[in-house]
């Protein structure tokens, strides 16, 4: 037979079936076994640590990325990356062991490297982390927009048509014909 307590001034409990230590933080398990005989080996202590606690996990956004309108607005080259960290719950912590993402409610995918959304349009990201014991964040969600931004110092739809003095630095677009007349 095997006896156990939780520390070392509880009264002993007989060993039947696998328990749980509660409560985060350091613990100490005191066991020892009792043969046929009545013979008791020597109590042993186990040291033991106990983390309850759920990491938490952030999103960032890489460049060409701007906030407007209260949500983040991306580019479809914006590279989106999650990270997550398991803070320690009364000097104990085990580690992140995965952060989970899904866009738009599709599959849930595991976050391994900066993603892009290149679908253009509102979009929503849903996400969270577990640590290696799988105790798991609350699902963070985080609405954004992915459009195109103007990358170009001129443009226009039905051409281009400029005269007079001016500096154009960078590229002129245009769906037309691109006039530029004068000191340019």
């Amino acid at each position: 037979r095997i006896f156990w307590r939780k520390g070392q001034h509880a009264p002993f409990n007989l060993y039947t079936v696998p328990f749980r230590v509660q409560g985060a933080g350091p613990h100490i398990v005191e066991y020892f076994s009792v043969d046929n005989r009545g013979n008791e080996e020597p109590h042993k202590l186990l040291r033991i640590g106990v983390d309850d606690s759920a990491p938490t996990s952030s999103v960032s956004y890489g460049t060409a990325a701007v906030h407007a309108f209260g949500l983040p607005l991306l580019t479809p080259n914006t590279p989106v990356t999650l990270g997550a960290s398991d803070p320690e719950a009364v000097g104990v912590a085990v580690g992140v062991e995965r952060i989970t993402y899904r866009i738009d409610g599709g599959h849930e995918l595991v976050f391994g490297t900066p993603f892009t959304i290149p679908a253009q349009g509102m979009h929503t990201l849903e996400f969270g982390s577990f640590d290696r014991l799988t105790n798991a964040e609350v699902r963070k969600t985080v609405s954004l927009a992915v459009g195109a931004f103007q990358t170009a110092a001129l443009w226009g739809t039905e051409g281009v048509d400029g005269s007079g003095t001016a500096d154009v630095i960078g590229t002129v677009l245009s769906n037309a014909t691109v006039t530029l007349s004068g000191n340019v």
